[in-house]
Protein backbone atom coordinates (compact mmCIF):
# COMPACT_ATOMS: atom_id res chain seq x y z
CA UNK A 1 0.00 0.00 0.00
CA UNK A 2 3.65 2.48 -0.07
CA UNK A 3 3.26 4.39 -3.01
CA UNK A 4 6.88 4.85 -3.56
CA UNK A 5 6.01 7.61 -6.63
CA UNK A 6 4.09 9.43 -4.19
CA UNK A 7 6.86 9.33 -1.92
CA UNK A 8 9.17 10.74 -4.38
CA UNK A 9 6.97 13.42 -5.16
CA UNK A 10 6.53 14.56 -1.22
CA UNK A 11 10.44 14.87 -1.03
CA UNK A 12 10.35 16.96 -4.31
CA UNK A 13 7.58 19.38 -3.17
CA UNK A 14 8.53 19.49 0.65
CA UNK A 15 12.40 20.00 0.11
CA UNK A 16 12.23 23.32 1.78
CA UNK A 17 10.38 21.97 4.65
CA UNK A 18 12.86 19.48 5.02
CA UNK A 19 15.59 21.54 4.48
CA UNK A 20 14.49 24.07 7.28
CA UNK A 21 14.03 20.99 9.38
CA UNK A 22 17.40 19.34 8.71
CA UNK A 23 18.88 22.99 9.65
CA UNK A 24 17.42 23.60 12.65
CA UNK A 25 18.15 20.23 13.98
CA UNK A 26 22.09 20.43 12.87
CA UNK A 27 22.28 24.09 14.98
CA UNK A 28 20.81 22.40 17.84
CA UNK A 29 23.55 19.77 17.89
CA UNK A 30 26.62 22.49 16.76
CA UNK A 31 25.41 25.22 19.34
CA UNK A 32 24.63 22.78 21.96
CA UNK A 33 27.96 20.91 21.51
CA UNK A 34 28.19 18.30 25.03
CA UNK A 35 25.30 19.18 26.17
CA UNK A 36 22.95 18.64 23.41
CA UNK A 37 19.63 20.26 24.60
CA UNK A 38 17.25 17.22 24.01
CA UNK A 39 14.67 19.39 25.77
CA UNK A 40 14.84 21.51 22.88
CA UNK A 41 15.00 18.82 20.22
CA UNK A 42 11.98 17.33 21.68
CA UNK A 43 10.38 20.53 21.70
CA UNK A 44 10.84 21.20 18.01
CA UNK A 45 9.65 17.38 17.32
CA UNK A 46 6.31 18.20 19.14
CA UNK A 47 5.77 21.11 17.16
CA UNK A 48 6.37 19.40 13.90
CA UNK A 49 3.96 16.82 15.04
CA UNK A 50 1.66 19.89 14.74
CA UNK A 51 2.20 21.29 11.98
CA UNK A 52 3.36 18.63 9.56
CA UNK A 53 -0.28 17.21 9.17
CA UNK A 54 -1.13 20.70 8.57
CA UNK A 55 1.32 20.83 5.63
CA UNK A 56 1.29 17.29 4.14
CA UNK A 57 -2.55 17.09 4.22
CA UNK A 58 -3.49 20.45 3.19
CA UNK A 59 -5.29 19.90 0.00
CA UNK A 60 -7.84 17.37 1.63
CA UNK A 61 -9.58 20.91 2.37
CA UNK A 62 -9.05 22.91 -1.02
CA UNK A 63 -11.84 21.70 -3.66
CA UNK A 64 -9.74 22.28 -6.39
CA UNK A 65 -6.55 20.79 -5.14
CA UNK A 66 -8.31 17.48 -3.76
CA UNK A 67 -10.11 16.95 -7.51
CA UNK A 68 -6.35 17.00 -8.54
CA UNK A 69 -4.78 14.66 -6.00
CA UNK A 70 -7.77 12.35 -5.66
CA UNK A 71 -7.64 11.58 -9.57
CA UNK A 72 -4.01 10.88 -9.50
CA UNK A 73 -3.56 7.46 -10.53
CA UNK A 74 -2.40 6.17 -6.76
CA UNK A 75 -5.08 4.63 -4.21
CA UNK A 76 -6.16 6.84 -1.54
CA UNK A 77 -5.55 4.51 0.75
CA UNK A 78 -1.62 4.08 -0.19
CA UNK A 79 -1.69 8.12 -0.66
CA UNK A 80 -2.93 7.95 2.91
CA UNK A 81 0.14 5.41 4.41
CA UNK A 82 2.42 7.19 2.19
CA UNK A 83 1.91 10.67 3.64
CA UNK A 84 1.60 9.25 7.13
CA UNK A 85 4.82 7.64 6.83
CA UNK A 86 6.52 10.96 4.87
CA UNK A 87 5.42 13.06 7.88
CA UNK A 88 6.64 10.88 10.80
CA UNK A 89 10.01 9.90 9.05
CA UNK A 90 10.11 13.91 9.15
CA UNK A 91 9.49 14.24 12.70
CA UNK A 92 11.53 11.25 14.04
CA UNK A 93 15.10 10.84 12.17
CA UNK A 94 15.93 14.73 13.40
CA UNK A 95 15.21 13.66 17.17
CA UNK A 96 16.19 10.03 16.32
CA UNK A 97 19.77 11.81 15.18
CA UNK A 98 19.90 13.75 18.38
CA UNK A 99 19.41 11.44 20.42
CA UNK A 100 22.57 9.11 19.11
CA UNK A 101 24.27 12.42 19.61
CA UNK A 102 23.08 12.53 23.71
CA UNK A 103 23.77 9.25 24.33
CA UNK A 104 27.40 9.07 23.10
CA UNK A 105 28.14 11.66 25.21
CA UNK A 106 26.13 11.13 28.24
CA UNK A 107 27.63 7.55 27.93
CA UNK A 108 24.66 5.41 27.71
CA UNK A 109 23.94 1.84 27.21
CA UNK A 110 23.12 0.95 23.76
CA UNK A 111 19.95 -1.21 24.98
CA UNK A 112 18.91 1.86 26.61
CA UNK A 113 19.17 3.45 23.38
CA UNK A 114 17.37 1.02 21.20
CA UNK A 115 14.79 1.05 23.84
CA UNK A 116 14.23 5.10 24.00
CA UNK A 117 14.11 4.95 20.09
CA UNK A 118 11.54 2.56 19.25
CA UNK A 119 9.17 3.96 22.50
CA UNK A 120 9.76 7.48 20.72
CA UNK A 121 8.87 5.82 17.20
CA UNK A 122 5.31 4.81 18.44
CA UNK A 123 5.16 8.32 20.25
CA UNK A 124 5.99 10.09 17.33
CA UNK A 125 3.59 7.59 14.91
CA UNK A 126 0.74 8.48 17.63
CA UNK A 127 1.21 11.78 17.57
CA UNK A 128 1.12 12.54 13.94
CA UNK A 129 -2.06 10.11 13.15
CA UNK A 130 -4.09 11.06 15.99
CA UNK A 131 -3.32 14.77 15.29
CA UNK A 132 -3.73 13.93 11.55
CA UNK A 133 -7.35 12.66 12.73
CA UNK A 134 -8.80 15.64 13.97
CA UNK A 135 -7.05 17.65 11.06
CA UNK A 136 -9.24 15.88 8.68
CA UNK A 137 -12.03 15.54 11.17
CA UNK A 138 -13.12 19.14 9.99
CA UNK A 139 -14.01 20.31 6.59
CA UNK A 140 -11.63 23.26 6.21
CA UNK A 141 -8.43 24.37 7.39
CA UNK A 142 -9.12 26.85 10.18
CA UNK A 143 -11.65 24.59 11.37
CA UNK A 144 -9.00 21.74 11.10
CA UNK A 145 -6.43 23.81 13.10
CA UNK A 146 -9.34 24.38 15.86
CA UNK A 147 -10.54 20.57 16.32
CA UNK A 148 -6.54 19.82 16.58
CA UNK A 149 -6.22 22.36 19.70
CA UNK A 150 -9.64 21.89 21.01
CA UNK A 151 -9.30 18.18 21.20
CA UNK A 152 -5.60 18.42 22.66
CA UNK A 153 -6.55 20.98 24.92
CA UNK A 154 -9.46 18.04 26.51
CA UNK A 155 -7.47 16.08 28.89
CA UNK A 156 -6.43 19.52 30.75
CA UNK A 157 -10.22 20.57 30.96
CA UNK A 158 -10.93 17.26 32.37
CA UNK A 159 -8.63 17.74 34.58
CA UNK A 160 -9.55 21.30 35.61
CA UNK A 161 -13.17 19.61 36.30
CA UNK A 162 -12.11 16.72 38.53
CA UNK A 163 -10.22 19.06 40.84
CA UNK A 164 -12.62 21.68 40.51
CA UNK A 165 -15.48 18.74 41.85
CA UNK A 166 -12.86 17.24 44.67
CA UNK A 167 -12.59 20.74 46.21
CA UNK A 168 -16.67 21.34 46.22
CA UNK A 169 -18.24 18.26 46.59
CA UNK A 170 -16.48 16.15 48.01
CA UNK A 171 -15.22 16.04 51.80
CA UNK A 172 -10.99 16.06 52.05
CA UNK A 173 -8.94 15.35 49.04
CA UNK A 174 -9.81 12.05 47.40
CA UNK A 175 -6.60 9.85 46.87
CA UNK A 176 -7.45 10.24 43.24
CA UNK A 177 -4.12 10.45 41.28
CA UNK A 178 -4.39 13.36 38.59
CA UNK A 179 -2.25 12.01 36.31
CA UNK A 180 -3.89 9.20 35.31
CA UNK A 181 -6.38 12.03 33.31
CA UNK A 182 -2.74 12.26 31.28
CA UNK A 183 -3.61 9.30 29.86
CA UNK A 184 -6.14 10.33 27.85
CA UNK A 185 -3.24 12.68 26.32
CA UNK A 186 -1.07 10.98 23.76
CA UNK A 187 1.35 13.89 24.35
CA UNK A 188 1.80 13.71 27.97
CA UNK A 189 2.23 9.83 27.51
CA UNK A 190 5.19 10.84 25.32
CA UNK A 191 6.48 13.38 27.12
CA UNK A 192 6.02 11.07 30.48
CA UNK A 193 8.14 7.97 28.65
CA UNK A 194 10.87 10.29 28.37
CA UNK A 195 10.97 11.73 31.87
CA UNK A 196 11.18 8.37 33.11
CA UNK A 197 14.05 7.78 31.00
CA UNK A 198 15.90 10.77 31.21
CA UNK A 199 14.96 12.37 35.14
CA UNK A 200 14.19 9.30 36.68
CA UNK A 201 16.66 6.93 34.57
CA UNK A 202 14.09 3.92 35.15
CA UNK A 203 12.31 2.19 31.98
CA UNK A 204 9.04 3.44 31.04
CA UNK A 205 6.07 1.94 32.53
CA UNK A 206 4.22 -0.31 30.02
CA UNK A 207 0.77 1.08 30.63
CA UNK A 208 2.31 4.59 28.96
CA UNK A 209 2.55 1.97 25.33
CA UNK A 210 -0.26 0.42 25.63
CA UNK A 211 -2.25 3.39 25.73
CA UNK A 212 -0.56 4.92 22.73
CA UNK A 213 -0.78 1.68 20.57
CA UNK A 214 -4.57 1.93 21.79
CA UNK A 215 -5.11 5.92 20.71
CA UNK A 216 -2.69 5.25 17.48
CA UNK A 217 -5.28 2.18 16.52
CA UNK A 218 -8.32 4.83 16.92
CA UNK A 219 -6.61 7.02 15.35
CA UNK A 220 -5.86 5.77 12.20
CA UNK A 221 -8.95 4.20 11.91
CA UNK A 222 -11.02 7.45 12.13
CA UNK A 223 -7.97 9.18 10.06
CA UNK A 224 -9.01 6.13 7.33
CA UNK A 225 -12.33 7.09 7.72
CA UNK A 226 -11.96 10.34 6.63
CA UNK A 227 -9.67 10.24 4.26
CA UNK A 228 -9.98 6.91 2.23
CA UNK A 229 -14.18 7.30 2.66
CA UNK A 230 -14.18 11.19 2.59
CA UNK A 231 -16.63 12.99 0.25
CA UNK A 232 -14.70 15.55 -2.29
CA UNK A 233 -18.20 17.54 -1.55
CA UNK A 234 -16.94 17.88 2.35
CA UNK A 235 -13.51 20.48 0.94
CA UNK A 236 -14.55 23.70 2.40
CA UNK A 237 -17.59 23.49 3.91
CA UNK A 238 -19.17 23.92 7.63
CA UNK A 239 -17.83 21.21 10.21
CA UNK A 240 -20.94 19.69 11.02
CA UNK A 241 -20.02 16.17 11.70
CA UNK A 242 -20.90 15.20 15.39
CA UNK A 243 -17.43 14.98 16.65
CA UNK A 244 -16.50 18.42 15.24
CA UNK A 245 -18.13 21.26 16.26
CA UNK A 246 -21.44 19.97 17.80
CA UNK A 247 -19.40 18.26 20.05
CA UNK A 248 -16.92 20.59 20.94
CA UNK A 249 -18.66 23.78 21.47
CA UNK A 250 -21.42 21.57 23.67
CA UNK A 251 -18.17 19.94 25.57
CA UNK A 252 -16.61 22.91 26.67
CA UNK A 253 -19.68 25.14 27.33
CA UNK A 254 -20.20 21.84 29.84
CA UNK A 255 -17.47 22.42 31.33
CA UNK A 256 -17.13 26.29 31.89
CA UNK A 257 -20.43 25.60 33.26
CA UNK A 258 -19.36 22.85 35.88
CA UNK A 259 -16.69 24.79 36.35
CA UNK A 260 -19.13 27.78 37.30
CA UNK A 261 -21.79 25.70 39.44
CA UNK A 262 -18.74 24.60 41.65
CA UNK A 263 -18.60 27.83 43.36
CA UNK A 264 -22.15 27.53 44.41
CA UNK A 265 -22.16 27.29 47.95
CA UNK A 266 -24.16 27.78 51.24
CA UNK A 267 -22.95 31.51 51.56
CA UNK A 268 -26.09 32.05 48.71
CA UNK A 269 -29.49 31.63 50.08
CA UNK A 270 -30.62 30.50 46.74
CA UNK A 271 -29.82 29.19 43.05
CA UNK A 272 -31.09 32.61 41.72
CA UNK A 273 -29.41 34.43 44.55
CA UNK A 274 -26.03 32.77 42.97
CA UNK A 275 -27.36 33.27 39.27
CA UNK A 276 -28.20 36.86 39.93
CA UNK A 277 -24.48 37.80 40.93
CA UNK A 278 -22.76 35.66 38.30
CA UNK A 279 -25.21 37.02 35.86
CA UNK A 280 -22.55 38.87 34.53
CA UNK A 281 -20.79 35.86 33.62
CA UNK A 282 -22.89 33.41 32.38
CA UNK A 283 -23.92 36.02 30.31
CA UNK A 284 -20.55 36.04 28.87
CA UNK A 285 -20.41 32.33 28.09
CA UNK A 286 -23.39 32.70 26.35
CA UNK A 287 -22.08 35.10 24.34
CA UNK A 288 -19.23 33.06 23.58
CA UNK A 289 -21.62 30.10 23.00
CA UNK A 290 -23.05 32.19 20.16
CA UNK A 291 -19.84 33.67 18.93
CA UNK A 292 -18.47 29.99 18.45
CA UNK A 293 -21.83 28.96 16.40
CA UNK A 294 -21.02 32.28 14.05
CA UNK A 295 -17.37 30.62 13.48
CA UNK A 296 -19.31 26.98 12.72
CA UNK A 297 -21.98 28.08 10.62
CA UNK A 298 -19.14 30.20 8.72
CA UNK A 299 -22.28 32.91 8.86
CA UNK A 300 -24.42 35.33 11.53
CA UNK A 301 -26.28 32.68 13.29
CA UNK A 302 -29.46 32.49 15.67
CA UNK A 303 -31.78 30.26 17.04
CA UNK A 304 -34.10 29.78 19.34
CA UNK A 305 -32.53 26.52 20.08
CA UNK A 306 -29.14 28.43 21.53
CA UNK A 307 -30.74 29.92 24.39
CA UNK A 308 -33.08 27.04 24.91
CA UNK A 309 -30.06 24.64 24.74
CA UNK A 310 -28.15 27.29 27.00
CA UNK A 311 -30.43 27.40 29.63
CA UNK A 312 -31.16 23.35 29.89
CA UNK A 313 -27.04 23.21 30.00
CA UNK A 314 -27.25 25.90 33.04
CA UNK A 315 -30.27 23.49 34.80
CA UNK A 316 -28.38 20.05 34.87
CA UNK A 317 -25.51 22.01 36.17
CA UNK A 318 -27.37 22.76 39.42
CA UNK A 319 -29.15 19.95 39.27
CA UNK A 320 -25.85 17.69 39.56
CA UNK A 321 -24.27 20.75 42.22
CA UNK A 322 -27.58 19.42 44.30
CA UNK A 323 -27.16 15.66 43.60
CA UNK A 324 -23.20 15.80 44.68
CA UNK A 325 -24.56 17.73 48.07
CA UNK A 326 -27.65 15.27 48.96
CA UNK A 327 -25.23 12.02 48.38
CA UNK A 328 -22.51 13.85 49.97
CA UNK A 329 -19.55 13.67 47.32
CA UNK A 330 -21.07 10.42 45.90
CA UNK A 331 -20.25 8.77 49.19
CA UNK A 332 -16.75 9.45 48.25
CA UNK A 333 -15.96 10.99 51.46
CA UNK A 334 -16.57 8.22 53.10
CA UNK A 335 -14.48 5.60 51.08
CA UNK A 336 -11.01 6.35 52.47
CA UNK A 337 -9.41 2.98 53.68
CA UNK A 338 -5.39 3.56 55.25
CA UNK A 339 -5.81 -0.15 56.23
CA UNK A 340 -3.36 -1.57 53.23
CA UNK A 341 -0.96 1.45 53.48
CA UNK A 342 1.11 3.60 55.24
CA UNK A 343 -1.28 5.83 56.66
CA UNK A 344 -0.70 9.13 58.86
CA UNK A 345 -4.09 11.38 60.97
CA UNK A 346 -3.11 14.91 61.80
CA UNK A 347 -5.53 16.65 64.29
CA UNK A 348 -4.91 20.34 63.95
CA UNK A 349 -6.89 22.75 66.05
CA UNK A 350 -7.52 25.65 69.22
CA UNK A 351 -6.95 24.84 72.43
CA UNK A 352 -10.16 24.83 74.60
CA UNK A 353 -10.14 26.93 77.71
CA UNK A 354 -9.02 23.65 80.01
CA UNK A 355 -5.99 23.26 78.02
CA UNK A 356 -4.98 26.38 78.10
CA UNK A 357 -5.28 26.74 82.17
CA UNK A 358 -3.37 23.14 82.46
CA UNK A 359 -0.49 24.27 79.94
CA UNK A 360 -0.80 27.64 82.59
CA UNK A 361 -0.13 25.84 85.55
CA UNK A 362 2.73 23.15 84.01
CA UNK A 363 4.40 26.37 82.51
CA UNK A 364 3.51 29.62 83.51
CA UNK A 365 2.93 30.77 80.38
CA UNK A 366 -0.84 31.71 78.98
CA UNK A 367 -1.66 32.37 75.48
CA UNK A 368 -5.04 32.68 74.15
CA UNK A 369 -3.13 31.60 70.37
CA UNK A 370 -2.26 28.24 71.68
CA UNK A 371 -2.94 25.40 69.54
CA UNK A 372 -2.55 21.86 69.43
CA UNK A 373 -0.82 19.25 66.40
CA UNK A 374 -1.81 15.79 67.11
CA UNK A 375 0.37 12.93 64.58
CA UNK A 376 -1.11 9.54 64.69
CA UNK A 377 0.86 6.54 62.08
CA UNK A 378 -0.97 3.50 61.83
CA UNK A 379 2.06 1.63 60.65
CA UNK A 380 5.74 1.79 59.31
CA UNK A 381 7.00 2.32 56.50
CA UNK A 382 7.49 -1.24 55.93
CA UNK A 383 3.62 -1.57 56.31
CA UNK A 384 4.06 -3.17 59.75
CA UNK A 385 0.71 -2.12 61.34
CA UNK A 386 1.22 0.15 65.04
CA UNK A 387 -1.49 -1.20 67.08
CA UNK A 388 -3.35 2.10 68.18
CA UNK A 389 -5.49 1.65 70.94
CA UNK A 390 -9.56 1.98 70.22
CA UNK A 391 -9.66 5.41 72.42
CA UNK A 392 -7.72 7.12 69.93
CA UNK A 393 -8.58 6.28 66.78
CA UNK A 394 -12.56 6.79 68.20
CA UNK A 395 -11.35 10.43 68.48
CA UNK A 396 -10.38 10.82 65.16
CA UNK A 397 -13.47 8.79 63.61
CA UNK A 398 -15.36 11.22 65.18
CA UNK A 399 -13.83 14.31 64.53
CA UNK A 400 -13.16 13.00 60.45
CA UNK A 401 -17.40 12.16 60.24
CA UNK A 402 -18.12 15.81 62.48
CA UNK A 403 -16.22 17.27 59.44
CA UNK A 404 -17.65 15.17 57.06
CA UNK A 405 -21.11 16.19 58.15
CA UNK A 406 -20.45 19.99 58.39
CA UNK A 407 -19.10 20.29 55.10
CA UNK A 408 -22.55 19.35 53.85
CA UNK A 409 -24.39 21.78 56.30
CA UNK A 410 -24.81 25.51 56.62
CA UNK A 411 -22.08 25.09 59.06
CA UNK A 412 -19.64 24.35 56.59
CA UNK A 413 -18.02 28.15 56.69
CA UNK A 414 -17.11 28.86 59.99
CA UNK A 415 -17.36 27.41 63.53
CA UNK A 416 -17.11 29.26 67.01
CA UNK A 417 -15.88 27.83 70.39
CA UNK A 418 -15.18 29.97 72.63
CA UNK A 419 -14.81 33.25 71.18
CA UNK A 420 -12.65 31.52 68.43
CA UNK A 421 -13.05 31.17 64.88
CA UNK A 422 -11.36 28.53 62.19
CA UNK A 423 -12.43 26.82 59.17
CA UNK A 424 -13.89 23.29 59.24
CA UNK A 425 -11.99 20.90 57.23
CA UNK A 426 -11.05 17.47 56.49
CA UNK A 427 -8.01 17.33 54.06
CA UNK A 428 -7.10 13.61 52.79
CA UNK A 429 -3.87 13.07 50.17
CA UNK A 430 -2.04 10.22 48.96
CA UNK A 431 0.70 9.27 47.36
CA UNK A 432 2.65 6.27 46.49
CA UNK A 433 0.10 4.16 48.41
CA UNK A 434 0.55 6.68 51.26
CA UNK A 435 -2.43 7.96 53.04
CA UNK A 436 -2.45 11.45 54.74
CA UNK A 437 -5.41 12.74 57.01
CA UNK A 438 -6.07 16.00 58.10
CA UNK A 439 -8.66 17.53 60.41
CA UNK A 440 -8.92 20.63 62.11
CA UNK A 441 -10.94 21.02 64.98
CA UNK A 442 -11.23 21.96 68.52
CA UNK A 443 -9.77 19.84 71.15
CA UNK A 444 -10.58 19.08 73.93
CA UNK A 445 -8.19 18.41 76.97
CA UNK A 446 -9.05 15.02 78.23
CA UNK A 447 -8.93 14.24 74.51
CA UNK A 448 -5.60 15.25 74.24
CA UNK A 449 -5.02 13.32 77.70
CA UNK A 450 -6.40 10.66 76.10
CA UNK A 451 -4.47 10.65 72.97
CA UNK A 452 -1.27 11.34 74.79
CA UNK A 453 -1.23 7.75 76.50
CA UNK A 454 -0.97 5.77 73.20
CA UNK A 455 2.85 5.61 72.29
CA UNK A 456 2.29 6.26 68.63
CA UNK A 457 0.37 9.33 68.90
CA UNK A 458 2.60 12.37 69.32
CA UNK A 459 0.84 16.06 70.91
CA UNK A 460 2.46 19.04 70.61
CA UNK A 461 1.26 22.11 72.09
CA UNK A 462 2.82 25.69 70.43
CA UNK A 463 2.42 28.82 72.20
CA UNK A 464 4.20 32.12 71.24
CA UNK A 465 7.48 31.25 72.97
CA UNK A 466 7.88 27.31 73.06
CA UNK A 467 6.62 24.30 71.85
CA UNK A 468 6.02 21.30 74.15
CA UNK A 469 4.92 18.00 73.62
CA UNK A 470 2.24 16.60 75.92
CA UNK A 471 4.19 13.19 77.65
CA UNK A 472 1.83 10.09 78.53
CA UNK A 473 1.87 11.08 82.20
CA UNK A 474 0.37 14.43 81.53
CA UNK A 475 3.84 16.40 81.66
CA UNK A 476 4.59 19.03 79.46
CA UNK A 477 8.32 18.82 77.76
CA UNK A 478 10.03 21.70 76.15
CA UNK A 479 11.40 20.54 72.56
CA UNK A 480 11.57 24.21 71.16
CA UNK A 481 12.54 27.31 72.31
CA UNK A 482 12.02 30.31 70.37
CA UNK A 483 14.19 32.46 71.98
Amino acid sequence: MFSREYFNYLLRSKRYLILFIFLISLLNIIGSGKDVSMFLQCFIAVVMCFAIPFNVFYFIHDRKAIDTFFSIPVSRKAMMITSLVFAIALTYLPFAAELIVYSIFQKMQVMQILIILAEMFIATATLITFNTSLYLLANNSMDGMIMTAAYTCMPLSILFVAFSFLNSYVCGMNNFHFEQIGYLSPLYISGDILYAHFAKKVPTLSLGLIVLLIILAASYYFLNRNYVDRDVERANTPSSRFFAYPFVIHFYVAVVLFLITSFFDYSYSSVLDFISDQFVLYLIVFAIYVAAHFLYKRKLYFSYKLPLIFVSAVIISFLFAGACRVTKGFGISYMYDPDDAFAVYELNGDCDRATEQYVFEKTGQYELDNWIYVNISTADRQGHPKESSPETLAIFDSFRRQAIEEFYSDKREIQFYNDKSYYTNLGVSSGNNDYYYSVQRQITLDEMLTLAKDSNVSVYINTMDDTYRLMSDGSLMTIYNYY
